[in-house]
């Protein structure tokens, strides 16, 4: 279930902005020393190979995923899905795809 609000926790201040200035997040620190991010991503292609396992969930907008080999997927607000470590990701939004990152390992 999406939470709609986190309680105690610490933001960096400076996001991060990349992929072409296609991709902002915003990090999030917890008392229990995990983090996530807050992001947005806008209309675009994005490819990249995340360097451990994440969960992304959408909060708002609709996205295409390719895992590697597999077979796109889409994906809308208040669903999940998890990317691999080291594995070949494509991300295409046709609109603005607000989402949040969970570290999943």
């Amino acid at each position: 279930m999406m939470t709609a609000t986190y309680d105690h926790v610490s933001i960096d201040k400076h996001a991060h902005i990349g992929f072409a200035d296609q991709c902002i997040t915003r990090t999030l620190y917890f008392a229990d020393g995990s983090k996530k991010q807050l992001g947005l991503i806008q209309p675009c292609s994005l490819q990249f190979m995340a360097k451990e396992t994440l969960r992304i969930e959408l909060i708002s907008g609709i996205c295409q995923i390719t895992c590697g080999e597999q077979r796109p997927a889409a994906y809308r607000s208040g669903q999940s899905f998890f990317i691999d470590a080291q594995i070949p990701i494509r991300i295409d939004c046709e609109e603005y795809v607000q989402f949040i990152c969970h570290f999943e390992g």
